[in-house]
């Protein structure tokens, strides 16, 4: 991990420390990118964030997710290989603390995170994301699954077509044999931001240590 970190202590505004909207590993996420964030942003990726955090990346992922929702991160950019993530929480570090309220209620989203929703919405009545899912009588939490990862292509500037979206569906049948293994297939995905789906990777087996099983 290539970043250089501004480090600023632990002060968080008092907004986000007690904004009950956010779970405290959202918060402790959002703290950790921020002091990641220098001029060329914070290139940080999952597994990093999960290791520091003590947490699975599919949480870190989910948490990701939700500051860009609530527009106290955005997506700078994405090459394929290497996300950077800005923080919006230094764009007011040295205002006084009673304006800071004003400045998140205020403070205009960049157009990244404006249009991603608005996209999936226009796109979804074009090729029908909602139709697709329903012939192929997908719901509930996997339904949510294929949502993320329709939003995560869009992050990542490469939206679905109807015909893609079939073919992922088709994909995913072929790789699980239940809706529990699918949803941890697309979270993989999603996680790693890969634009195809894949087999889940199986964990690494522990070493047998021969010595000690023969040491007296």
């Amino acid at each position: 991990m290539s970043n250089e970190r501004d480090f600023k202590g632990v002060w968080i505004p008092k907004e986000i420390w007690l904004n009950e909207d956010l779970t405290m590993l959202e918060k402790v996420i959002l703290v950790e990118i921020d002091s990641l964030d220098n001029e060329n942003g914070c290139s940080a990726s999952n597994e990093y964030l999960a290791e520091f955090c003590q947490c699975s990346e599919t949480k870190v992922s989910t948490a990701i997710s939700k500051l860009i929702d609530l527009g106290y991160i955005y997506l700078k950019s994405f090459d394929g290989r290497v996300r950077i993530l800005k923080s919006r929480l230094s764009n007011f570090e040295r205002q006084d603390l009673k304006n800071l309220k004003a400045d998140y209620k205020n403070f205009k989203p960049t157009n990244i995170d404006n249009n991603i929703d608005n996209n999936i919405k226009k796109e979804s009545k074009k090729v029908s994301y909602e139709k697709v899912l329903e012939q192929n009588n997908i719901e509930g939490d996997l339904k949510n699954e294929y949502f993320e990862f329709i939003k995560m292509r869009q992050q990542i500037k490469k939206p679905m077509t109807n015909r893609a979206l079939q073919l992922l569906v088709d994909n995913v049948r072929k790789l699980s044999n239940n809706e529990v293994t699918a949803i941890k297939i697309l979270d993989q995905s999603i996680v790693n931001c890969w634009q195809s789906v894949y087999p889940l990777k199986e964990p690494p087996k522990p070493e047998i240590d021969l010595d000690a099983m023969y040491s007296i």
